[in-house]
């Protein structure tokens, strides 16, 4: 067993010497759900690192020891001792049982090096062919100990090399010989491409062999990739060769410069005219022509931008520079693949010449502002504003300028010219107006830096008036979309019904915007703004009040750590929680006091009294100003600042802000647009539980902009099953394929597949949802999950199985972030998924991942400093917590391509997960007091499923969801008096 010696951090489970990659193949190979062990850290003097395990993945959290008190980073609380913050975790369910035997330590007898020996000697003896023996035999008796006692430095430092790359010289010398067979192949094909008039490609780099096995490795992984570069060219080439009506070859005047001429439909109004787009890499020229007059050529510096269209694949609109001016012409290509040869040679020519890098994503900072001027004069001076200075998360004395600012505002009466005057002497005079809209007094404004105008495109603005009658715009929202490079976003700014009692009309306000605003593709009419873009921004006066009375307010406000209690009653809290509203959005953690009701003049005292002609009006100090955000899965967005100002005090409402950095994403050019494309997306299974009483037949609809139209199941001839009288559960084996325009893994791996649940009889739709094909295999099915909203309402979820078969090139590297060596790995959400809605935490950039979210507040870990699989391929499938003591693991058998790193962000750990260790024993108590509220609510019926699901007490029902619910076949009523008396139990 491992001992931790004279460290003063004395523990069986604390390794002063254990690495990281041994950590996680020991807490991996347990097979255990919250298996966790505590090590030195490698990077930082004198902390550890809590290393926990979870469904074959390990996640790190870094601790601190500091004035006799250890901490975990970025989580609040203090603990005098290791064993107390381990026992703080373990009581919350998120730790399960220490490894107290992994590793046999130095001090420990010598002979386990002997047995390491002996142990492979009889493996090789059982397994080992003829002829082969001999140098392994010569390996395990001069180097297996040696190897067994530097395996914690990793691979590199083995002598297993050695063995290894002796054994491959034979394979180096044929597989030399075979690339250089295949460049000449490939060479043929792409000579034989540019006398038809094709674009030459970027070829395949050889690499030189070396005596180490990653020499080696990246030997096969060349031939592979060199094998699918000379099969391609070759299909390139006699697609041309067919077709010559796509490919003109234009000769340059010195004889080798090649054009690539495309017959293109040129649009303007409704007329279309025959014209011609040619683009010569080698020169930077693109050339504009209409049959039967001369070119007009434009240096590639003076193409702006390309701008795809979202509804037609074949159209493209180019941004040219004219003069002092700018000119955009659309254009129709006569096929999708046509129009990304075309995109691609022009990214092509730029990045030859120096005009563009090669980047796929480019990191932004967005400010989101928002202020109900009250109509009154705002002040000169908007600095601390605009550059997030005052109470909660704020910048503090940091210079941070953002790239874009979208500021909306309430009750302005205000000049708007003047307004933006102010803003601009605030942010400077380097921004320009991108897009402005008003209803009324709500008015939304969005400046963006000047160079970055070229990447902005599809820009739309909207309103929707749910005031009086739902006509009148004194309430209701404005809202501008708009794509920068290929990622779209949208921004609405809302101001909701007044006064405590009407939560319930705000309720309908929001699900009334989301029904009125016109953003977004025509096409996907069903799909309202929550659903259709990869990042949507929610803020405003939404005028969500505190459920407590004015007395109790005021004396929580003047006592310290009061926020929590406060934000316990936030009616925009408890209304979400319940999937009222604002479904699937996430709020940075509030740290700030109540933006409203301020006296004017003053931030230190409220106002909350209100004259009207009907008698007093309490208006109770309210959270009514706020910023949340949602963003597709698997998509990079970090939470900066969160907080409001203190020194702009014209209203009675202080102006809020939040401040984001996201990666966005460059309008994406396949490397493989002229190769043969066999790839397709296989959906094999597909289930989804709708939460309506209608017995009907439903059908699933696909979206997507990598395919053209939409896909659908096809009909069925009955339902099947329901799970009780207000639920409808139907399930699909095979579902479908759908025929992506580009074969490229790295594309199809960064885009989100749309989905609507319809209804066979009237087409009705039942809900809307998303999920990433990030991370899925070509040979091992993929699972995916999403919740489902339809206006706004949490209306059920889908889950099954996909994955892409056939895709050309590598996956996506999207989401590289550093770990905390300053190596990059594939991103991660928190393992913790009961966690509030702060997580993840401001300063950790994590992926997003669908999930239908607690907000109800409380302690949770957070996000891990580093989450990594086993080995590459596909996860083990999650069969639950395993009884096995936490000994030496047995080292698992499954299949390396099995295993995967980056396919998933972590899941949630199953309910037992969170309740019971190996061998632990039931309360009792506990039960009986479960059984007693469970009769108090009249489900009792349920007590036992409660239990077998690990809910084997009381306190234990914060952690479930609506899934657990369902999955016992509870109907709506009953859930909604579940998650209410929850609800009670946590306040």
């Amino acid at each position: 067993m491992a001992s931790a010696g004279a460290s003063p951090f004395a523990v069986e489970f604390y390794y002063s010497s254990m690495s990281r990659s041994i950590a996680e193949h020991l807490l991996v190979n347990t097979g255990i759900d919250g298996c966790y062990l505590v090590r030195a850290s490698e990077t930082r003097a004198g902390a550890m690192v809590l290393s926990v395990g979870f469904q074959q993945r390990v996640h790190h959290y870094r601790l601190l020891f500091d004035n006799n008190e250890f901490v975990m980073e970025g989580h609040p609380e203090t603990f005098s001792s290791l064993p107390d913050l381990l026992q703080f975790f373990s009581d919350k369910g998120q730790l399960v049982t220490a490894l107290t035997s992994p590793i046999i330590d130095d001090d420990c007898e010598s002979s386990g090096a002997d047995e390491c020996a002996e142990t492979l000697m009889q493996s090789l003896q059982r397994r080992a062919a003829r002829g082969v023996t001999a140098p392994l035999e010569e390996y395990i008796k001069n180097h297996a100990s040696a190897d067994a006692a530097v395996a914690a430095e990793g691979p590199k430092a083995l002598q297993l090399n050695e063995l290894i790359v002796d054994s491959s010289q034979d394979l180096l010398r044929e597989l030399v010989k075979f690339q250089r067979t295949l460049k000449i192949i490939r060479d043929m094909f792409v000579d034989a491409g540019i006398n038809l008039g094709l674009s030459s490609q970027t070829v395949v780099p050889y690499v030189h062999p070396q005596n180490t096995v990653d020499s080696l490795i990246t030997q096969l992984a060349n031939s592979a990739a060199m094998i699918a570069d000379a099969r391609g060219q070759g299909v390139r080439f006699y697609k041309a060769f067919n077709d010559e009506s796509v490919y003109h070859s234009v000769e340059g005047e010195d004889g080798k410069n090649k054009d690539v001429t495309f017959d293109v439909k040129r649009i303007e109004l409704v007329k279309r005219y025959a014209a011609q787009l040619t683009a010569n890499v080698s020169t930077g020229k693109v050339a504009l022509g209409d049959k039967g007059s001369a070119p007009k050529v434009f240096d590639h510096m003076e193409v702006l931008q390309l701008i795809k269209s979202r509804s037609d694949k074949t159209k493209m609109g180019v941004l040219f520079k004219m003069g002092k001016g700018t000119k955009r012409m659309n254009f129709a290509f006569q096929d999708a693949l046509s129009r990304e040869e075309f995109a691609q040679l022009v990214q092509l020519m730029k990045v030859k010449h120096g005009a563009l890098d090669n980047e796929q994503y480019q990191k932004l900072r967005v400010f989101i502002g928002s202020f109900n001027m009250g109509d009154e004069v705002p002040p000169s001076n908007l600095h601390s504003w605009f550059r997030c200075r005052g109470l909660g998360i704020t910048h503090g004395n940091e210079q941070v300028k953002y790239d874009i600012y979208v500021i909306g505002t309430q009750e302005q009466k205000y000049s708007e010219s003047e307004w933006h005057s102010l803003i601009k002497n605030a942010i400077g005079p380097e921004y320009v107006i991108a897009s402005k809209v008003s209803l009324q007094q709500i008015r939304l404004v969005i400046f963006v830096r000047e160079s970055l105008m070229t990447k902005i495109s599809h820009i739309q603005t909207s309103t929707a008036a749910t005031g009086i009658a739902n006509t009148y715009g004194n309430k209701g929202a404005a809202g501008i979309s708009m794509f920068i490079g290929a990622t779209s976003v949208c921004f609405v700014n809302c101001h909701l019904a007044a006064n405590t009692e009407r939560w319930a009309q705000r309720n309908e306000n929001y699900k009334a915007i989301l029904a009125k605003l016109q953003l977004g593709d025509k096409k996907l009419a069903d799909f309202d703004v929550s659903n259709q873009f990869h990042h949507v921004f929610v803020f405003g006066d939404l005028n969500y009040r505190v459920n407590m009375g004015i007395d109790q307010v005021l004396k929580l406000l003047q006592s310290n750590n009061s926020l929590s209690t406060l934000l316990r009653a936030d009616q925009l809290r408890q209304q979400r929680q319940n999937g009222n509203v604002l479904f699937g959005f996430q709020e940075e953690k509030i740290l700030f006091k109540p933006t409203y009701r301020f006296k004017k003049g003053t931030r230190k005292e409220y106002a909350y009294e209100k004259k009207k002609s009907s008698g007093i009006k309490i208006n109770v100090p309210s959270w009514c100003d706020r910023v949340l955000y949602r963003s597709f899965p698997n998509q990079r967005i970090k939470q900066m600042t969160y907080g409001c100002t203190t020194d702009i005090m014209t209203s009675d409402h202080s102006p809020v802000f939040a401040g984001f950095e996201m990666h966005i994403s460059n309008q994406f050019v396949s490397a493989y647009t002229g190769q043969e494309n066999m790839c397709q997306i296989e959906i094999q299974e597909a289930t989804v539980t709708i939460y309506d009483a209608n017995k009907t037949n439903l059908y699933l609809e696909f979206f997507a902009p990598f395919f053209e139209g939409k896909a659908r199941t096809q009909k069925r001839p009955d339902h099947e099953g329901k799970t009780n009288d207000d639920t409808i559960q139907q399930h699909w084996n095979p579902v479908g394929t759908i025929k992506p325009i580009i074969p490229d893994r790295k594309y199809l791996e960064s885009e989100v597949l749309l989905v609507a649940v319809r209804s066979e009889d009237g087409n009705e739709c039942y809900g809307e949802g998303r999920f990433s094909l990030f991370g899925m295999s070509d040979s091992v099915p993929s699972d995916f999950n999403c919740e489902l909203s339809h206006h706004g309402s949490h209306t059920g979820y889908l889950h099954g199985k996909a994955m892409i078969r056939n895709a050309l090139g590598p996956g996506s590297d999207m989401f590289q972030e550093e770990d905390e060596d300053g190596s990059t790995v594939s991103g991660g959400e928190s393992m913790w998924d009961h966690a509030p809605a702060a997580v993840p935490q401001v300063g950790s950039s994590v992926r997003t991942r669908e999930r239908a979210q607690n907000v109800t507040g409380g302690d949770a870990m957070v996000a891990p400093v580093y989450t990594k699989g086993t080995a590459s391929g596909r996860p083990h499938s999650h069969v639950g917590n395993t009884t096995s003591p936490p000994g030496r693991p047995e080292i698992a058998r499954k299949a390396a391509s099995d295993v995967s790193a980056s396919s998933l962000a972590p899941p949630q750990i199953p309910p037992k997960a969170h309740r019971l260790s190996s061998g632990s024993v039931e309360s009792p108590t506990g039960r009986a007091k479960l059984t007693s509220w469970m009769q108090e609510m009249n489900l009792g019926q349920y007590t036992q499923r409660f239990i077998d699901l690990g809910f084997e007490e009381v306190q234990f029902l914060v952690d479930v969801d609506q899934k657990d619910l369902v999955k016992m076949g509870m109907s709506r009523e009953e859930i909604a008096r579940i998650m209410d008396g929850v609800s009670k139990l946590q306040s």
